[in-house]
Order: structure tokens, then C-alpha cells, then sequence
């Protein structure tokens, strides 16, 4: 149990890729607290690590909302006594089932500030307490490294738009891309 009394908080908790990582983070001997705007997933998962034996919370948030993110950072606190880490699975609106060129400016725009919301507003006030702990940047190869996480969290956000456009653009954009990269790589 290489985590035991590490606690992990997981923002958009409940299914696919962070009940994934749920129940590995419990599996290893953390503490994890779960958040999700809906229960139902979240509470499945939250029943998964206990009847495994794992310490579990679990607090309906909505991450967009900075007084729901406070009180989910507060309780986790107050029940574990500490936050090590935090892994943003929140957002989403993006698949292919949404057409880009039939989408709704409004939707691009509402699922944009849904997808930066829920990663800012935890991260914001999480620094401060991750460096307490010592968990956050310190060093400027470490403040390197978060910049890296950053861009790579960026990433991320663009590979949600990437699923939107028409496979076959996709499959054009590919080709240009790998080309673009052999070329820069030598």
C-alpha cells in the first residue's frame, strides 16, 4: 500500500476514468474524496472502495460554483485532515455527438467555461494548501513541471474539441500533423 494516509481528491467522481482512478488510488491505501455534481455514479463508486475496505467521501459539488468548492475542500479537511493531491475529471459537453459545424455558439461557450471552471476553481484554492504540505511548486524545475501539467491539462481541453470535427477532417489534420512533426523532429 504504497498511498496509506495520503488523501486524493477526485472533482467529476463517479464513472469512466475517475472511478478508474478511485478505486487504484483506494486500492494503494488512500484516503479518497469524491465529487460530483450527481450522486448516483459517485456513491456506486463510493461503495466499491468501502467494500474493499477503503476511507471514502463523497460530497455533491458543482466545481463552476466556488462556495460548493470551498465547502468540498473544507470537508475534505475536516475528515482526513489533509488534501496530497487532486485529479480533475470534471467537465465535459464535448463528443462526437456534438456536430462543430452545426454546434450552437452559446454551447461552445457554456461548455468551454464548464470545462475551465471546474479545473480553475479547485486548483485556486488548492495551491495554497498543496504547498503546506509540500506537495506544490517549490523549486523552479518543479514550477516547470507545473507549467508542463498546466499546458498539458490545456491539452486536454483541445483533445474535446479535436473529438467534435468530422472524422474525415480528422483523419486529413492527422496526416498534416505527423508530417509537420517529422519534419521538426529531423
Amino acid at each position: 500500500m504504497r498511498l496509506r494516509d495520503k488523501v486524493v481528491l477526485i472533482g467529476g467522481a463517479g464513472s469512466n476514468m475517475s472511478r478508474a482512478s478511485a478505486l487504484l488510488f483506494a486500492q494503494e491505501g488512500a484516503k479518497v474524496a469524491l465529487a460530483a455534481r450527481t450522486n448516483e455514479k459517485m456513491h456506486e463508486t463510493a461503495q466499491r472502495i468501502r467494500a474493499d475496505g477503503g476511507d471514502v467521501l463523497t460530497h455533491q459539488t458543482d466545481l463552476t460554483e466556488t462556495s460548493q468548492v470551498d465547502s468540498l475542500i473544507d470537508a475534505t479537511i475536516s475528515e482526513f485532515g489533509r488534501i496530497d493531491c487532486f485529479i480533475h475529471a470534471a467537465g465535459g459537453f464535448f463528443s462526437t455527438e456534438h456536430d462543430i459545424t452545426a454546434m450552437d455558439p452559446e454551447f461552445w461557450d457554456g461548455a468551454l467555461e464548464n470545462n475551465l471552471r471546474t479545473l480553475f476553481n479547485p486548483v485556486r484554492k488548492l495551491v495554497p494548501i498543496l504547498q503546506i504540505v509540500g506537495v506544490a511548486a517549490s523549486s523552479p524545475f518543479q514550477q516547470e513541471q507545473e507549467y508542463v501539467k498546466m499546458q498539458t491539462l490545456l491539452m486536454l481541453q483541445q483533445k474535446q474539441v479535436w473529438l467534435l470535427l468530422p472524422k474525415t477532417l480528422q483523419k486529413n489534420c492527422t496526416k498534416r500533423i505527423s508530417a509537420s512533426m517529422h519534419y521538426v523532429q529531423g
